[in-house]
């Protein structure tokens, strides 16, 4: 028999398998599955080497005559900055900011909110919305037993005669008709009632709020009614006076669209 193992001597080593490999995420390179690096979409070439530093960015940097970027920033300044948009602008804003103003303007108008700019008379008579209108002249200081007026100002009466030419012009003057005094320098005073006691015609009409006969009614068509209106103004502008009357021309009372004519009477003895 041959000889066997050495008592005592260490038994050899088992073969250790290498453990099995994981499954490690794969790792996309840094370029994979994204778009040209900043190098290469500006200057349309490759990614710079690893290491290479590129040069300062911005308005130091200089581009060939060919780059992309240069051909970029060579666009005309007004197609950069959309300057035919912005002269749209120009042209529409002045009108988007009138147009509203015009629009509510011309409401007021229709409305009789805003007086429409009175036609100066040549004479005696003029023809308005349909009535026949004459002035007969005015005076100043009639007191006819009633209180002297505030000290420095004066009574004015004016006085004049309206024949509508038909029924709907008669309607109308009893919806819209307004009176005014004007002086030289654009100032205005409107009618007043304080002094309504006085006699100073025969059969006067009614001029608050519309002119209308006595009765208070629309004056008829072909018939001539007298009209006195009152007013109580600054002394020293009483014999310098001229007086607008303005009176509905649509059978609308809610859009009478007034027109107005504009008298200069001559004193009454």
């Amino acid at each position: 028999m041959g000889p066997g193992p050495r008592q005592g001597a260490p038994a050899p080593a088992r073969r250790q398998e290498p453990p099995a490999p994981r499954d490690r995420p794969r790792h996309r390179r840094p370029d994979q599955g994204r778009g040209p690096s900043p190098e290469h979409s500006l200057h349309g070439g490759a990614p710079a080497p690893h290491g290479h530093r590129s040069r300062g960015r911005g308005r130091g940097r200089r581009r060939g005559p060919g780059a992309t970027g240069a051909a970029r920033h060579a666009r005309p300044l007004w197609k950069r900055l959309h300057l035919p948009y912005l002269g749209a602008l120009v042209v529409l804003l002045p009108g988007m900011t009138v147009w509203p103003y015009l629009t509510e303007l011309d409401a007021a108008r229709a409305s009789g909110l805003v007086r429409p700019e009175a036609v100066a008379v040549s004479g005696n008579t003029a023809e308005l919305a349909g009535s026949e209108w004459e002035t007969v002249g005015y005076m100043t200081g009639f007191l006819d037993g009633q209180p002297a007026p505030p000290e420095g100002t004066e009574i004015v009466d004016v006085g004049f005669k309206v024949t509508p030419g038909d029924d709907d012009a008669g309607t109308r003057l009893k919806d819209y008709c307004r009176f005014r005094a004007l002086d030289g320098d654009g100032r205005s005073w409107e009618p007043t009632n304080e002094f309504s006691l006085r006699n100073l015609a025969e059969d006067p009409g009614r001029v608050l709020g519309g002119c209308t006969g006595s009765d208070w009614e629309a004056i008829p068509a072909g018939r001539t009614q007298s009209l006195v209106v009152t007013y109580l103004v600054p002394a020293e502008v009483a014999d310098d006076l001229r007086f607008e009357v303005t009176v509905s021309t649509t059978d609308d009372r809610f859009t009478p669209r007034p027109e107005a004519l504009l008298f200069e009477p001559e004193p009454l003895d």
